[in-house]
């Protein structure tokens, strides 16, 4: 199954499915977590595509993985991706960090309860 010409496509989908997805889930335990992780691995390894199907023998500058396709003709509006040599490795790079942020042990708001808070820091200077 070749999906070259539709891979770019499924790594914009794959996140905004799994958000939908777990917008839908039950908040109970590490739920969320976990289904983040998975999102963010799936298209981690979707990622892992690209280095292996990209042509690096190809003229500097061209993109690879191109679609290009007519969306609304009035006004001429297309969907048009496509990533060359630099991008390529960005979007690795993403998906590669993309798991490690969404498993990281401390989430914002559990942060935030353990600083000290702003008042509690002025008391102590007085």
């Amino acid at each position: 199954m070749n999906i070259d010409h539709t891979i770019l496509t499924v790594l914009i989908l794959v996140p905004l499915v799994g958000a939908v997805l777990l917008a839908l889930l039950p908040d109970k335990g590490r739920l969320m977590q976990w289904g983040a992780l998975a999102v963010t691995l799936i298209t981690f390894i979707c990622t892992l595509h690209l280095p292996a199907r990209y042509d690096y023998s190809a003229v500097a500058g061209s993109f690879q993985f191109e679609q290009n396709h007519e969306w609304i003709n009035s006004p001429a509006i297309r969907y048009h991706l496509g990533v060359d040599g630099l991008s390529m490795w960005l979007v690795v790079l993403t998906g590669f960090l993309a798991p490690s942020a969404s498993s990281s042990p401390g989430t914002p708001s559990a942060i935030a309860g353990s600083s000290s808070t702003p008042s509690s820091s002025c008391s102590r200077l007085r």
